[in-house]
């Protein structure tokens, strides 16, 4: 670190004392005011070398040397900051022991939370869908292979399209009529 003042080409050593105004630097042979506006010396949190600050400001939180230093400080209290413990909790779906990072996590996992969603909106799992049913044809009890499953077997589909097919009014028959 330079000192600041242009006439002075000192670079403050680690064991030199630093004198702190606002964000200038000066070394001690050419800092601006020497006497009671000046703070006692106090070790830089980070790297040891002895700060003196400026009377007139208020008094630093953080003990720093210069601007390297201050974002190391930073980083770390940060890293500090955001290192959080780890929460036991329960899940509300299915009541098995979690663990989160929030306290505010419901669900053990991401199944579990979509679970939920749906049985909030009324839509049926797919355990629901895949119960036994009955067949609209045949009105025979089965058990679906797909969720949608409405008929038996393939024949009970096919005779109830022959049947609806039947039934079906033929209403396109002015192809029959035309005159010629």
């Amino acid at each position: 670190m330079q000192c600041l003042n242009p006439q002075c080409s000192v670079t403050l050593g680690s064991r030199s004392v630093v004198f702190r105004k606002r964000n200038a630097f000066f070394c001690s042979a050419c800092h601006p005011d020497e006497g009671d506006d000046w703070r006692e010396p106090l070790p830089c949190q980070i790297c040891g070398r002895l700060v003196r600050t400026y009377r007139r400001y208020v008094a630093p939180v953080v003990y720093v040397c210069g601007r390297k230093c201050k974002v190391r400080h930073n980083t770390i209290h940060r890293s500090e900051s955001r290192s959080r413990s780890l929460i036991v909790s329960h899940c509300k779906l299915c009541g098995d022991a979690f663990t989160s990072l929030r306290k505010t996590a419901c669900y053990c996992s991401k199944t579990c939370k979509q679970k939920a969603y749906l049985r909030r909106c009324g839509i049926p799992s797919i355990e629901d869908c895949l119960r036994d049913r009955r067949c609209l044809f045949c009105l025979k009890i089965f058990s679906p292979l797909g969720k949608n499953a409405i008929y038996c077997s393939d024949t009970c589909r096919q005779q109830a399209y022959r049947r609806r097919r039947a039934l079906k009014p033929f209403d396109n028959f002015d192809h029959c009529n035309r005159d010629v």
